[in-house]
């Protein structure tokens, strides 16, 4: 890495469970980026689990952080924690069946720059299936400070945890929006939000709840 390297404020951090089949492809994107850190936080999924070993051959650099907890909010918890240790401006996500496209961290660093008072910015990301705007976290970076006030993911939920940090981010600020598409969502069977149904289900316990906040999350 360069000494002024645009992207070296930047914490990445990867989100991975029983992603081998993936995570290779996620890792080889994030260090193209060339982020000054990277963090894999990783729920294991039994002894056989490949992760660390795929995380020692490919980012040897990288801190591999074991989460017990299964859930998306505990993991995203836990890299946030371990990223704040590391006192840099700037966080991003790259889920582990995600990638980054050339040139993300640093157009991202650039738009944050030159936008008076922008906290976040987020960037359009392709699917299988068409383009669409990227409010999901791999198409994020993040200020550091944002992150922190925006506050902890909910472990009370699963698939909806995603949707409900956003919410509360875009409610403190309006993010600094990229037209480019930067990311490529990786869309299969073991995807969290998949499951349809189960994903509709929680986001109305999540749409609920925002009317009865005190409400006892098992009784949504």
């Amino acid at each position: 890495m360069t000494p002024h390297s645009p992207t070296e404020n930047v914490v990445a951090m990867v989100i991975c469970r029983d992603a081998a089949a993936t995570l290779s492809a996620t890792l080889a994107s994030v260090l193209a980026e060339r982020p000054g850190a990277i963090i894999v936080a990783w729920t294991p999924v039994g002894a056989a689990d490949a992760t660390p070993a795929i995380v020692q051959r490919l980012a040897p650099e990288a801190e591999l952080l074991r989460v017990e907890a299964v859930g998306i909010a505990a993991a995203r918890n836990a890299a946030v924690a371990a990223a704040l240790a590391r006192g840099k401006p700037l966080m991003a996500w790259c889920d582990a069946d995600d990638r980054w496209l050339p040139g993300k961290l640093a157009a991202q660093v650039k738009v944050l720059a030159a936008t008076e008072g922008a906290q976040w910015s987020v960037t359009a990301l392709a699917k299988p299936d068409g383009t669409l705007p990227g409010f999901t976290p791999s198409t994020c970076l993040l200020r550091t400070e944002f992150v922190e006030a925006v506050g902890p993911w909910d472990t009370r939920f699963h698939l909806a945890a995603d949707h409900d940090w956003m919410v509360r981010a875009r409610r403190l600020a309006v993010p600094a929006e990229l037209d480019a598409v930067l990311v490529e969502k990786g869309i299969h069977a073991g995807n969290a939000s998949h499951d349809r149904l189960a994903y509709r289900r929680e986001l109305m316990r999540w749409a609920r709840l925002q009317s009865t906040p005190n409400a006892n999350p098992d009784q949504r």
